[in-house]
This record gives C-alpha cells, sequence and structure tokens, in this order.
C-alpha cells in the first residue's frame, strides 16, 4: 500500500563532544576575530540548516562509496549522478540537463541545556523561551502548570532547579550569584515531552530527550530568558591561534586570531523534514530493475550521515580539534 503521508518531520538532539565552531565569517566583534554563527532575533549561537545538510551529504555519500555526489558536484553539477539516494535526498543539479530540490530538509539547531562552570561544578542552564521553541508540552513541575505554556516568568536575578541537589540558597558563578526560588524542585527531565514526530500537519509522537544524552547532565537549572543569553555569551569558549609558516615552524607575522565556540557538553535539537519520494515519483535502482524509493530509504541516508560526525565533526577548525556531535532521534 502506498504512504499516504506527505511528509514526516522528525526531532534530532545534538550533544557536542567538543567545542562546535560555524563561524559567522571575518566580521569582527571586539577582541573576537572569527565569531560564532547567531540568530538575529535572540543574538543566540546557532547552527544553520545549510551547515547541517551540507556534512551530512558529504558523510553519507562517503558512507554509500558516492563521493561524486557530495558537495555541489563539480562546477555544475555534472558529478551528480541525479538517481541515488544521495542525490533524491540532498538534491542535484546537472547545469542545463536539469536539476531537482532534495527530499531532505533540515532545519537550524537551537541551543536547549548550556553547560557553565561554577563553584559546584559543572551546571547546565535553560530558560522558558528555549524550553517553548523546542515545543514542551509536558513533565514541568505542577507549580508551573497554567502560566503561558507551562513555563514561569523568572526575574534575572533567580533560578529554579530542574536536576540536582542545590541545598545553598545561592548559585555562584565566579562573578555572579544567583537566588534559588524554593518549593519547585519537582521536575525530573527525563519526563519532558517534546514533539518527536509529525506527520503531515499532525504531531504523532512526544518523546523525552533521549536518556543517553540526557544522564551526561547531572545539574540543571532554569534561569531567566534575558540571563540566559547573558551567560551564553559570557561562557562561550573562546581561544587564541597562530598560523605557522611551514618554512620555519615559527609563528607567522601578524597571523594571531581568536575564534569563539559553543562549549563541549552542550545540547542542541533540530528537526529534519523527509518529503514523501512516491508524490515526485523519485524511483531507485538500475535501468533494469527499479522501484519507487520509499521514506525508510531517505532516514538511511541521513542516519548514514549523521553517524559519521561523532567522528569526522561539524563546522570549522575539525583538524584543531572541535567540531563532533553526537546526534540521536
Amino acid at each position: 500500500m502506498p504512504d499516504p503521508r506527505i511528509f514526516e518531520q522528525v526531532r534530532y538532539w545534538m550533544f557536542a563532544l567538543d567545542p562546535l565552531h560555524v563561524g559567522a565569517g571575518q566580521q569582527k566583534i571586539g577582541r573576537i576575530d572569527l565569531p560564532v554563527l547567531r540568530e538575529s532575533g535572540t543574538n543566540l549561537p546557532v547552527i544553520p540548516g545549510t551547515s547541517l545538510s551540507g556534512v551530512t551529504r558529504a558523510y553519507a555519500a562517503l558512507s554509500m562509496d558516492r563521493p561524486q555526489c557530495s558537495g555541489k558536484g563539480g562546477a555544475e553539477g555534472q558529478s551528480h549522478c541525479g538517481d541515488c539516494p544521495v542525490c533524491h535526498a540532498f538534491g542535484w543539479a546537472k547545469g542545463s540537463s536539469g536539476s531537482r530540490q532534495g527530499l531532505v530538509q533540515l532545519f537550524t539547531a537551537h541551543l536547549l541545556l548550556f553547560p557553565i562552570a561554577t563553584t559546584r561544578g559543572p551546571v547546565w542552564i535553560t530558560c522558558p523561551q528555549q524550553l517553548e521553541a523546542a515545543g514542551i508540552s509536558s513533565g514541568l513541575p505542577a507549580e508551573m502548570a497554567g502560566v503561558s505554556s507551562g513555563l514561569p516568568a523568572i526575574e534575572d536575578g533567580n533560578f529554579i532547579v530542574l536536576k540536582g541537589n542545590f541545598t545553598q540558597p545561592q548559585l555562584d558563578f565566579g562573578w555572579l550569584y544567583l537566588n534559588k526560588l524554593d518549593g519547585l524542585q519537582d521536575s525530573d527531565l527525563a519526563q519532558w515531552r517534546f514533539p518527536s514526530r509529525h506527520a503531515d500537519d499532525r504531531v504523532s509522537e512526544l518523546q523525552p530527550i533521549p536518556s543517553v544524552l540526557l544522564n551526561k547532565v547531572q545539574q540543571c537549572v532554569l534561569v531567566g530568558n534575558a540571563m540566559f543569553k547573558r551567560l551564553v555569551d559570557d561562557n562561550l569558549e573562546v581561544r587564541t591561534l597562530v598560523s605557522i609558516k611551514p618554512e620555519t615552524g615559527a609563528a607567522e607575522d601578524g597571523a594571531l586570531f581568536t575564534y569563539e565556540a559553543i562549549p563541549r557538553s552542550s545540547l542542541l535539537w533540530f528537526d529534519a523534514v523527509y518529503n514523501n519520494p512516491a508524490i515526485f515519483n523519485a524511483t531507485i535502482g538500475s535501468n533494469g530493475s527499479r522501484a519507487p524509493m520509499e521514506m525508510t530509504a531517505l532516514r538511511d541516508v541521513m542516519n548514514r550521515g549523521i553517524s559519521l560526525m561523532q567522528y569526522l565533526g561539524l563546522g570549522g577548525m575539525n583538524t584543531r580539534g572541535l567540531g563532533r556531535v553526537w546526534i540521536q532521534s
């Protein structure tokens, strides 16, 4: 029986195994030569869907022994076969011979949990704005129910405990104190539910954050939206590097630069949409034996691509120890 769905949307969770640098180009901000890309509305770091799509395509093509179908396929796309699962999933362009948009759409990855060093060890922070953007629907403390989407308005000098045994009335970031709001330590991060899967315009599944990722978060607090932005800005990783002159092995004059990165152990999320190949009459196989392409084939291409990101990385500075991520759906 043909699949009646027009599309399927799936939620993915990304855990940073290394610092992540997806840069905004050569636009110096203060002392930072290479800042990370930020969303214009919130000014928070994001990873754009184009970065995710390009890397996923490249790694999927590598995994499926289709290197000619990675990237843009040459100057005019002449290397794209236009007929394999990679080309169907991410599109192809063969100059004057035609082109087709990909059947997989990857969207921007947003921060959900951000780690910060405190006097009691690493603490992950989040805020109502980021939880609402991720579509949280249940699992919050009873005291939070009935306020907006179940999330409280928090003054920027306060925090709410979501995970961990916080016995002290304040949380010390070394340069900033936040005051604990009592009586709200009833939340279990494992009980949070987010839209995991959409079939057409209907949410068909609500699922928690995968436990293999959530178990890495030992302490977590909820802070105000403005405070979240401030804490993220002040705790992005900043490194200073220098280019080496290969002839001498010494530092090159004028080549000292700084860049910032999303720190290791950050948790982000993004969505992927799989368009039904049957609607586009997509088929795969040799000329003598062709069969309609199914949505499971698109998922397989996606899984092959993202599975290599924990080894080969994402974004810039991969050769300098950055970029590895662990992605789960």
